[in-house]
């Protein structure tokens, strides 16, 4: 009897009602999101970031090597782990570059001047108004003044490099905590110590991977955003993230790469890896800006 009342025609209907709306929900938004994102051009603008982060690497590290300059300049320790940290943005900024920076700047022998400092920012500031542009275009936002953009990227600019500050800090002083008597009493440990080590490192690369991706979409486009719908945009931007680079590394770990670019292959890989990245970053806000809608739509 139970079983009958349970596949009864008002529940059958009840049921297929509710798949139907389910399939009209995914395919509106499939639609949506087809639609957007060619209206949008994401390849063109994840190119356009791409190759403004490549261009604007180097000026970047300089920036952070004068900025931070003050905080490290008479700690060697501190300064040490610095420059194995910015190491690891290899191939793109060259060991020699590093090295240079490392006894000009942190050596305290060579300081940039204003005029400097305002070329290094005006470079490094056309990132940030690329990854603007292309967010107003997501988000539907208008376009901000070409002076008063220019200022605002600026802005960005300096944000971005005190995040990174931070995040080498912090990086370091998890490193430096290891020396101590109580840092290295866990880490001897057989259990504690790999299980704490690698805890800590991803607890630090998620959070200001996070910081980062909120900031870019909070301050980026020239409209107001809700705090709710930035910090949705950044877990969903994260979980892509985490997602893309695994299925692109066991994509790009098949020797005909290798046969293919020859002695390139760590450049091109990273290349690749890259632009894979800055797809990701604005197909994010492309699914919220595009669930934002319909969520409004249906408000309506």
């Amino acid at each position: 009897m139970a079983f009958n009342r349970f596949f009864s025609r008002e529940t059958l209907q009840i049921v297929s009602r509710f798949l139907m709306r389910i399939l009209k929900t995914v395919g509106t938004f499939f639609h949506a999101m087809y639609v957007e994102w060619g209206r949008d051009n994401v390849f063109f603008g994840a190119a356009a970031i791409a190759f403004n982060v490549l261009v604007t690497l180097i000026p970047l590290t300089v920036l952070i090597f004068q900025i931070s300059a003050f905080a490290v300049m008479g700690n060697i320790s501190i300064r040490e782990e610095f420059i194995n940290w910015l190491t690891e943005l290899n191939p793109f900024v060259p060991e020699h570059l590093i090295s240079d920076l490392e006894q000009a700047v942190l050596g305290g022998r060579s300081t940039i001047s204003i005029i400097g400092f305002v070329t290094l920012l005006w470079m490094v500031s056309r990132l940030f108004g690329t990854v603007r542009t292309a967010l107003d275009k997501v988000f539907e936002a208008p376009g901000r003044h070409i002076v008063l953009g220019k200022l605002y990227d600026f802005l960005l600019a300096v944000l971005v490099a005190v995040c990174f500050i931070l995040a080498a800090v912090f990086t370091i002083a998890a490193r430096l905590a290891v020396d101590t008597p109580a840092g290295e009493f866990l880490t001897s440990q057989p259990v504690i110590g790999p299980a704490l080590s690698g805890i800590t490192a991803r607890i630090l690369s998620e959070t200001f991977t996070f910081l980062m991706f909120f900031l870019l979409y909070w301050a980026g486009p020239n409209k107001r955003m809700s705090v709710k719908m930035c910090i949705t945009t950044s877990a969903l931007a994260m979980v892509f993230a985490s997602l893309g680079t695994s299925v692109y590394m066991r994509t790009v770990s098949a020797p005909d790469w290798g046969v293919v670019y020859g002695s390139f292959i760590s450049i091109m890989v990273t290349m690749f890896w890259l632009y894979w990245l800055c797809v990701i970053f604005i197909g994010a806000a492309e699914v919220s800006a595009v669930v934002h809608r319909m969520i409004v739509m249906k408000q309506e």
